[in-house]
């Protein structure tokens, strides 16, 4: 996942089973965290949501799939 991909929960709960996100930005967690800016392999995203859902937030990547990819390309990729 990168920013701009739009994804949905996996297992959404009754609330979110018709909601799509679009992942704002990512991270990856090593020795120090630190913004991956769009990078495919991240560990966490933050969505954007309403404030105060639990997807205003940091939340892990594997609980996502992609609904639709971005046309955005990381910039790791070359």
């Amino acid at each position: 996942m990168k920013t701009g991909d739009l994804v949905k929960l996996k297992k959404p709960t009754t609330r979110d089973f018709d909601k799509v996100f679009i992942v704002v930005d990512t991270m990856i967690f090593a020795q120090l965290p630190r913004y991956t800016q769009g990078e495919e392999n991240a560990e966490w995203l933050r969505l954007d949501g309403p404030e105060s859902w639990v997807t205003s937030g940091w939340s892990p990547a594997k609980d996502y799939e992609v609904v639709s990819e971005s046309g955005n390309k990381s910039k790791t990729q070359r």
